[in-house]
């Protein structure tokens, strides 16, 4: 889903390298919840969890060095995780300029394998 407002949240995160990434990289526990309340649990490993939790924290533009696209496109068909593109306009006298941001629109939280599993504490 598309929408089109006049400038991104000012909290909206430029990803230049690996380095702006979160650190994590082994497997991760993420309930996922649609807004029609249904939920479900995925796990989700290197790259996909560091794009999955740098969207938790904030927006992200979509332009990218560390190609986050190919991943956001991964989430949203293979985890049926909603990520909306945001798309932004500036005007610059003779240039315009258009550009997008990632936002989550599912609600994503980070759960303990063990309470993912069902099992007792």
């Amino acid at each position: 889903m598309a929408q089109e407002q006049k400038r991104p949240s000012p909290n909206t995160r430029w990803i230049m390298s690996s380095r702006d990434l979160p650190r994590k990289r082994h497997d991760g526990w993420f309930r996922v919840t649609k807004a029609d309340g249904s939920a479900s649990v995925i796990v989700l490993r290197k790259r996909k969890r560091q794009v999955l939790e740098t969207l938790m924290r904030s927006p992200i533009y979509c332009a990218s060095p560390v190609r986050l696209s190919d991943i956001v496109n991964l989430l949203r068909h293979n985890y049926g995780i909603a990520i909306e593109t945001v798309y932004f306009e500036e005007d610059h006298g003779d240039d315009v300029t258009r550009y997008g941001v990632y936002c989550l629109a599912d609600k994503v939280e980070y759960v303990e394998r063990r309470a993912a599993l069902g099992v007792a504490a």
